[in-house]
């Protein structure tokens, strides 16, 4: 849907969960548009309504058309200063589309809400292990796509869904790897 070329993802801080948002999103751009540019930034605070619009202003002035922010009590004010300066807008962890509805494009859902359920329920049978739990794609009611703004075009919402039975049943893998030095996740199979 970019334009520009140039995405803006902004979260409240900088930690091992924004960074794999992160890098999700960067490898999910980059596989339909291999130039695009994802600019990040961190605010350092996950409610503060007037950094959320400084950062959002800065990355539509340096020319992002699509903004994802992760944030919490500032998520609405990132989205409408998108949406008022002409870029689309991507929802995170609820569906979004009420806040931004001429520019949202669709929303990262998680429910951390059931994620946490999933992780008690195996505390409770006694099977929780001492180990990062990673829940992606497969786990259907916990994370998924929220409805399609009307910006987005049927094909390209079929494209979407076809990558993501692809994830699903695991013809597209993700495993650990090394890129410029640091430590991050790669894609495995298209």
């Amino acid at each position: 849907m970019t334009k520009s070329g140039k995405l803006a993802y902004i979260a409240g801080q900088e930690f091992l969960a924004t960074q794999e948002e992160l890098r999700g999103f960067t490898l999910g751009a980059k596989s339909v548009k291999p130039a695009v540019e994802i600019k990040s930034t961190f605010t350092g605070d996950w409610n503060d309504a007037a950094k959320a619009k400084e950062a959002v202003d800065a990355l539509v002035s340096a020319g992002a058309d699509v903004v994802y922010p992760w944030l919490d009590n500032a998520a609405p004010t990132a989205l409408k200063t998108a949406e008022e300066k002409g870029a689309y807008t991507i929802g995170n962890t609820v569906d979004q589309s009420d806040i931004t509805p001429k520019s949202i494009l669709t929303s990262a859902i998680k429910r951390i809400d059931l994620a946490i359920d999933k992780l008690a329920d195996l505390a409770a049978k006694n099977q929780l292990q001492g180990q990062l739990y990673s829940l992606g794609l497969e786990e259907t009611e916990i994370l998924y796509l929220g409805k399609y703004g009307p910006a987005v075009p049927k094909p390209l919402q079929d494209k979407v869904k076809k990558v993501e039975d692809a994830i699903v049943a695991k013809k597209i893998t993700f495993e650990s790897c090394t890129e410029g030095g640091k430590e991050t996740r790669c894609v495995k199979g298209a």
